[in-house]
């Protein structure tokens, strides 16, 4: 199966080789056009917006609010998509934790810090964000778009200021 797949490999690479030799021998050079990658916009759903005060870990919580503190993310909705990530972990299961608490490490997020501050601001974006989620788990509208089958995050922009969600297979969910 490996010798296959690396008997297709190496023809791809030879037609581009190829093809861009072709292209490229006294021709005119392509002007490239950028390509915005956008996130698809959310349907409005007709039902009332209702978000349920749940039961929740108040550990799971302070942890999260940590893990905003040490994060580079500034903007609520950025933060409260981390939280969502984490969550989505949690449901998940392995290879990840199956608790809020056990998802949030140094080795998943490297720049977690245990002992940072825990704000009153991130503690409340940390349970709304909470709420939110298990109010979508439950079916109930809740307002915007909860991606359920975020597993992982890729920092981007100036400061690693901005994400961009990835599936499972490490793929974009919105291409």
């Amino acid at each position: 199966m490996a010798k296959r797949n690396y008997l297709f490999v190496m023809i791809g690479i030879a037609i581009i080789s190829c093809a861009f030799q072709f292209a490229s021998a006294d021709s005119e050079p392509i002007d490239l056009i950028p390509v915005a990658v956008e996130e698809p916009e959310a349907v409005p759903d007709p039902r009332p917006v209702t978000i349920t005060e749940h039961t929740l870990d108040k550990e799971d919580i302070e942890k999260l609010a940590r893990l905003l503190w040490s994060s580079p993310l500034r903007a609520e909705e950025e933060k409260k998509t981390l939280c969502y990530v984490v969550m989505n972990r949690a449901a998940y299961g392995e290879p990840f934790a199956d608790t809020v608490n056990g998802c949030i490490n140094v080795h998943e997020f490297h720049f977690f810090d245990a002992h940072a501050h825990r704000s009153e601001e991130n503690l409340r974006i940390a349970k709304e964000a909470m709420n939110e989620w298990l109010s979508r788990k439950d079916g109930n509208n809740v307002g915007k778009v909860i991606p359920l089958n975020a597993y992982y995050i890729q920092f981007t922009g100036e400061g690693n200021r901005h994400i961009r969600l990835l599936d499972a297979d490490m793929l974009p969910l919105w291409r």
